[in-house]
């Protein structure tokens, strides 16, 4: 797994969770390649 860099802004689970319940818009970026994707997918997928 690859690090965040300095400055790079995250939340953790509990926020994320908090966010999503309070029904925040959310985007999520998914950078995996093809072998990681076809084995480790997301229901939903657009």
């Amino acid at each position: 797994m690859t690090e965040a860099g300095p400055g790079t802004p995250s939340i953790g689970v509990g926020e994320l969770l908090s966010r999503v319940d309070a029904g925040a818009p959310l985007l999520l970026l998914d950078v995996r390649n093809d072998e990681e994707f076809e084995t480790w997918r997301f229901e939903g997928r657009r």
